[in-house]
């Protein structure tokens, strides 16, 4: 199940950032907090996090950028 994942890390890495599936596992875990625990602002907020965070790595398959920080975001989000 996990082979496109480790593939997809290995050629992102190269060996040298860490391993993609624990980064999947420490992201899905803080986003379960929030779910769980967070006030309605915090969820408000994670979900324009996660649409930001999905944008920019379409936009990493789209064109191989490497991928930019937050504060390269225009205002509306859009890289």
């Amino acid at each position: 199940m996990w082979t496109p994942f480790e593939r997809a890390s290995q050629r992102a890495t190269s060996g040298t950032s860490g391993d993609l599936k624990s980064e999947i596992g420490q992201m899905m875990s803080a986003v379960w907090q929030i779910v769980t625990q967070g006030s309605d602002a915090q969820r408000k907020a994670a979900i324009g996090v996660l649409v930001d965070t999905r944008r920019a790595l379409y936009g990493i398959l789209a064109d191989g950028a490497a991928p930019r920080d937050a504060d390269t975001l225009d205002e509306e989000g859009d890289l």
